[in-house]
């Protein structure tokens, strides 16, 4: 079901099993909107680590959380991250 939001004006994305609409997000993002456009309807924890996200920009991504996703579809991440509320 995330992979269907892939577009500029429908933008969600995994991040350590939750999903995000970031679709508001997207024009605000600090490192530019094309960056969340290559992660839209996947998992993006991979890429989110590889520039090293401050604690802060995790905390930003909370009033976009829509849920988690299906156990099942589960990854097991070493330095898991989720937002402060």
């Amino acid at each position: 079901q995330v992979r269907e939001h892939d577009t500029p004006e429908d933008l969600w994305m995994i991040l350590y099993n939750k999903v995000y609409d970031v679709t508001a997000f997207a024009k605000d993002h600090p490192g530019g909107v094309e960056v969340l456009f290559d992660c839209g309807g996947v998992d993006c924890t991979e890429a989110f680590e590889d520039v090293a996200h401050s604690d802060d920009a995790v905390d930003m991504l909370a009033p976009f959380y829509l849920g988690d996703i299906v156990p099942e579809e589960h990854k097991q991440y070493a330095n898991l991250r989720v937002p402060r509320a």
